[in-house]
């Protein structure tokens, strides 16, 4: 049995497949290049039919989400931003943040430009960024008064009644000392503290309370004015549901990116 040419002489290896090629028939030639051609014909046309999909998927003519295009009142002038109707959150500040005007205008800042890269990812997101809003709550709250969050809830929504339209009436948001601590680090994804207004803070308290849903969420700054907010207007899951979903996650945060600026992934939170 002849040796295996891997083990020839290098030499002896370049003869061999010289002298293959030399005896080629002309059919057997061609049969080569066209299959060669059609390869690269068959992975050309795929690439392109990805690149259309994908470009498709992308602008689909440059319409937003369908809960984004209500966000946005298209009998006013898209310049018109003073006109458009507001849409957000009402949020509430724990007192054991009340640090220095420069310390807290820092975190504002850090919090603003998480938000607004969040929301510039979506198609349309360039109107809604501009009429998004925080409604706030003017006096200190106690993070473990949970009545007492869910009144200072009411008490914003009950003085802002022309907002109520767009105000989520199901969620409000809470700083507290360790959302602040999450947006300065590098190694933590930024959040905020999500309630859930529809959850009874009187209800028994299981004895293994710390692992079962209180009512709130670790929310992912980014996520917050895109999915979470879609989510929650929409009522498509109860909060629990999403807290069921972090508790998988290293960080226990509620996390959901945009893809293509239309679509969402992990597919946890919105179904239409």
């Amino acid at each position: 049995m002849a040796a295996n040419k891997m083990n020839w002489p290098f030499e002896d290896q370049m003869a061999s497949i010289d002298a293959t090629v030399a005896i080629l028939t002309p059919n057997e030639d061609a049969i080569r290049r066209a299959a060669s051609l059609q390869g690269n014909s068959i992975a050309k046309q795929e690439s392109e039919a990805l690149r259309v999909a994908l470009q498709k998927a992308a602008d689909n003519n440059g319409k937003p989400c369908a809960w984004v295009e209500k966000l946005i009142d298209r009998s006013i002038p898209l310049n018109a931003i003073s006109m458009q109707p507001s849409w957000g959150f009402v949020v509430l500040r724990d007192a054991k943040t009340e640090f220095s005007n420069e310390d807290w205008e820092v975190f504002l800042q850090k919090l603003e430009t998480t938000f607004f890269e969040g929301v510039s990812w979506l198609v349309g997101g360039e109107q809604i960024n501009q009429t998004r809003k925080l409604f706030w709550q003017d006096q200190f709250v106690d993070e473990n008064d949970h009545e007492g969050l869910h009144r200072a809830f009411q008490d914003v929504v009950r003085l802002s009644p022309g907002l109520q339209k767009q105000i989520i009436q199901n969620t409000f948001l809470l700083i507290t000392p360790e959302v602040v601590a999450s947006f300065e680090s590098s190694s933590i994804t930024p959040w905020i503290w999500a309630f859930d207004t529809t959850f009874d803070p009187s209800a028994p308290i299981q004895a293994d309370s710390v692992t079962k849903f209180d009512g709130r969420l670790k929310v992912a700054s980014t996520s917050v004015f895109t999915w979470f907010y879609a989510a929650r207007k929409e009522e498509i899951y109860g909060m629990n549901q999403f807290w069921e979903c972090a508790q998988k996650q290293p960080d226990q945060v509620w996390k959901v990116a945009t893809e293509l600026g239309l679509y969402h992934d992990p597919l946890v939170s919105l179904t239409k």
